[in-house]
C-alpha cells in the first residue's frame, strides 16, 4: 500500500500514509469535504434567499409608495369634486336668496312708490297729523290751517293753499340701509334697522325734516334720524296698520 494524496481545498493536499487506517482517514476526509460542500451550498442558498427577500421587499416598498400616492391623488380628486359640487350648490342657494331679496325689494319699491297716498302720519313719539294730498306732495293740516315754511326757514301756520310751495311736504319712505343713508347720510345702527320701515316728512322748501317734539308741537330740523322724525303713514283715519 502506497501513500495517497487527497485534495482538501484550493491547491491544498493532505498526504495519507499507507496503513490499516488509511481507508477510514480517507472516508473521514471525504465526509468532511461533503460537509464543507453542503455548508457552502446552504450558505449560498441562504444568501440568495436573503437577497431575494431584500429585493422583494424593495419591490413591495415601491408598490406601497405607488399605492399610497394613488390613494392620495384619488382622495384629492374626490375632495375637489365634492367641494366643487358643494360650492355649486351653495351658489344656487345664494342666487335664489338674491332673487328673493330682489323680488322683495321690488315689492317694497312698489309699496312705497309715489302713487301711495296717505291721509295721516303718526310719529314714533305718538303725534298724529292729518294730511291733504297735493299732486305727489302733501300739505299738513293743523287746527284747520296748514304748516308753512318760507325761504328763510321760518315755520308757521297759514290758510291751506295748494299753490303755496312753502306748504308742500314730501313723504319719503325708509325701508333699507340705502334709503336711510340717502336721507341721513350715515349708516343705520341695528336698533334703527329693526325699526324699518318708516317715513320721514321733508319740507320741499329746505329739505329739512318734520320733528315731533314730545308733545310740545312740531318743528322743522336737520334730518338726524331721531324717533321724533320717524313717521308711520296711514291711508285713512281709521287704519291701524302702517304702510
Amino acid at each position: 500500500m502506497t501513500d495517497k494524496s487527497i485534495k482538501i481545498s484550493g491547491n491544498q493536499y493532505v498526504i495519507v500514509p499507507p496503513g490499516d487506517n488509511q481507508s477510514n482517514i480517507l472516508e473521514m476526509i471525504n465526509d468532511l469535504d461533503r460537509r464543507r460542500a453542503n455548508i457552502t451550498t446552504k450558505y449560498e442558498d441562504k444568501v440568495k434567499s436573503i437577497q431575494d427577500t431584500y429585493y422583494n421587499h424593495q419591490n413591495d416598498d415601491f408598490k406601497l409608495a405607488q399605492l399610497l400616492d394613488n390613494e392620495v391623488q384619488n382622495q384629492i380628486q374626490q375632495d375637489s369634486l365634492y367641494f366643487k359640487a358643494y360650492q355649486d350648490n351653495q351658489n344656487i342657494k345664494i342666487n335664489k336668496i338674491l332673487t328673493t331679496v330682489s323680488d322683495l325689494q321690488a315689492m317694497e319699491r312698489k309699496l312705497y312708490d309715489g302713487n301711495m297716498k296717505y291721509s295721516s302720519v303718526q310719529s314714533f313719539k305718538g303725534q298724529t297729523l292729518a294730511l291733504t294730498p297735493s299732486g305727489k306732495d302733501y300739505m299738513i293740516n293743523v287746527n284747520n290751517n296748514c304748516l308753512h315754511v318760507d325761504d328763510k326757514n321760518n315755520f308757521s301756520l297759514k290758510i291751506c293753499n295748494p299753490n303755496s310751495f312753502g306748504q308742500k311736504f314730501k313723504i319719503v319712505p325708509v325701508y333699507d340701509v340705502k334709503t336711510f343713508n340717502d336721507i341721513f347720510k350715515i349708516m343705520p345702527t341695528q336698533e334703527i334697522m329693526d325699526q324699518f320701515p318708516f317715513n320721514v316728512v321733508v319740507s320741499k322748501t329746505n329739505n329739512l325734516c318734520l320733528m315731533d317734539n314730545d308733545g310740545q308741537g312740531v318743528s322743522i330740523n336737520n334730518c338726524t334720524a331721531l324717533d321724533g322724525q320717524k313717521w308711520i303713514g296711514f291711508r285713512n283715519q281709521s287704519e291701524k296698520c302702517s304702510i
